[in-house]
C-alpha cells in the first residue's frame, strides 16, 4: 500500500508539473506576469518527489484567471473593431443602394 501511495503521489506531482509548465508558457506567450516562485504567498510549492516548483491549486486558479481576463480583453477589442467595420460596410451598402 505504501509503494502504491508513493506511485500515485508521484503521478499527481507529474500532472501538476505539466499543468504548471503549460499555464506558465501560456502566460509568457501573452506577456502576462507570473507569480514569483516563493512558498510564502501559497501559490507555489516544492514537489515532494522531484523537488521541482509547481503551482498550488490557488496558484493555478490565479494564473488561469489572468489568462481568461487577457483573452476576454483581447476579444472585446476585436469585437469593437468588428462592430465598427460591419457598421461602415452597412452604411456603404445603403448609400450604393440609394444612389442606384
Amino acid at each position: 500500500y505504501q509503494n502504491e501511495s508513493f506511485d500515485l503521489r508521484e503521478l499527481d506531482e507529474d500532472i501538476a508539473y505539466l499543468i504548471t509548465r503549460y499555464l506558465i508558457s501560456q502566460a509568457a506567450r501573452m506577456s502576462l506576469p507570473t507569480p514569483p516562485v516563493t512558498p510564502n504567498e501559497g501559490l507555489w510549492e516544492e514537489s515532494y518527489c522531484s523537488h521541482a516548483w509547481i503551482l498550488t491549486t490557488k496558484g493555478v486558479a490565479e494564473v488561469r484567471r489572468l489568462i481568461r481576463q487577457e483573452k476576454k480583453e483581447r476579444f472585446e477589442l476585436w469585437s469593437k473593431w468588428a462592430a465598427i467595420l460591419i457598421g461602415i460596410i452597412g452604411a456603404i451598402t445603403g448609400l450604393i443602394a440609394v444612389s442606384k
